[in-house]
């Protein structure tokens, strides 16, 4: 029997889920995120390696404060922003403002609520540690569509130390238990059976969390 790769992610991430809410609507959250120092040099580190053309307009999902988006922003022709979090927003137009950055589009909305017939298709498409849809499937095929030359994912291979704390603190809280997110291997395999094959590389020590 042929497996079922989006159903076997929309299951793990609903059995993952502490809340429906966005985890970043919170202002305390989204800022404790943007003043990791931690997660800007890792995001200036994978900016560079992607090596985008100076041509290229890059689309960013799931951007938060700008990681990606505001060094890619001094590489590329133009950034288009998705992030759903207004706080969020708040700190990215700070860090644009900061480093005089006008080349950057922001649009504030879910992934999942964006018509792709009303965006333009990007040289590149970029998403970071942003893949909580429930849809995984739709939300990639999505991205594929919008890609003119490539599209680069950014997700977990096995379960970060944030997340086995996270795990363990729900169970003694609610004395049931909270499984993991859905990592990677969902993601090759269902990529996989929509005849789409990606480069996959290893990233160690990279930087991240929920």
């Amino acid at each position: 029997m042929k497996l079922d790769w989006n159903q076997i992610w929309k299951d793990a991430f609903r059995e993952s889920r502490l809340t429906s809410d966005n985890y970043y609507d919170n202002e305390e959250r989204a800022k404790s995120y943007d003043d990791s120092e931690n997660i800007w040099i890792d995001g200036r580190k994978r900016a560079e390696k992607l090596s985008s053309d100076p041509s290229w307009s890059v689309l960013d999902i799931g951007s938060g404060p700008g990681i990606l988006t505001v060094p890619l922003a001094h590489r590329a022709r133009a950034v288009t922003a998705v992030e759903p979090s207004f706080p969020m927003i708040s700190c990215l137009k700070r860090h644009l403002d900061e480093e005089n950055l006008s080349d950057v589009e922001i649009i504030n909305s879910r992934w999942e609520d964006v018509s792709s017939e009303e965006m333009e298709a990007h040289d590149l498409v970029i998403a970071s540690y942003s893949l909580n849809f429930e849809d995984i499937r739709e939300a990639l095929l999505k991205m594929n569509r919008l890609a003119k030359k490539r599209v680069v994912l950014y997700w977990f291979a096995g379960t970060a130390n944030w997340e086995l704390i996270r795990m363990d603190l729900f169970s003694k809280i609610h004395n049931r238990k909270l499984a993991p997110f859905p990592k990677c291997n969902v993601i090759c395999n269902l990529l996989y059976d929509l005849g789409l094959y990606p480069d996959v590389e290893v990233l160690y020590g990279a930087v991240s969390h929920y």
